[in-house]
């Protein structure tokens, strides 16, 4: 078989990281609960660390689907 696409990335988080991961998440259910679209639910989360944010956005939305 030829080489296959990765069409996913890892990441293994730090402590600090997995905190506000799981912080981010717990926000982003709370916004779409009180009716905020994705998109603005996305905007109102605060993580300063914009790589981090990226994949927590991905990843919630994965959890949604």
């Amino acid at each position: 078989m030829g080489s296959e696409e990765k069409d996913f990335e890892y990441k293994e988080f730090s402590p600090e990281e997995e905190k506000i991961y799981d912080q981010a998440i717990n926000e982003l259910r709370d916004y779409i609960k009180r009716g905020l679209s994705f998109p603005e639910a996305c905007e109102a989360l605060n993580v300063k660390d914009k790589h981090l944010k990226y994949f927590i956005i991905e990843d919630f939305l994965k959890i949604m689907i």
